[in-house]
């Protein structure tokens, strides 16, 4: 029975956790790098080529590169943040995300 109740609260707890913070890893900050590049081209610039736009993400990465890693990866990020991200469609809205 003990058994069964901890495997429970472990469900629960990790159903309860969903909005909690982790560490940010390299990848979930290529993925901000990523989509800050595609929305920038798309809002600013009226691009949408996937070819150009994967040219300016490259770019951005490299760029990026060394930032990404002192100031990025290691922060506090929340899941929901991370689908924000992913589901922006808009710069101002992936700001808002970050914020």
């Amino acid at each position: 029975m003990r058994g069964v109740f901890a495997i429970g609260s472990l469900g629960l707890l990790s159903v309860i956790c969903v909005g909690c913070y982790r560490e940010a890893t390299l990848s979930d900050c290529q993925l901000i790098v990523d989509r800050t590049a595609e929305l920038k081209m798309r809002d600013q610039a009226k691009v949408a080529d996937p070819e150009l736009v994967k040219k300016k993400q490259i770019e951005f990465r490299k760029e990026l590169e060394e930032a990404m890693k002192t100031e990025c990866v290691g922060r506090r990020i929340s899941e929901s943040t991370m689908t924000c991200v992913r589901n922006a469609d808009k710069l101002a809205t992936l700001n808002s995300c970050l914020r």
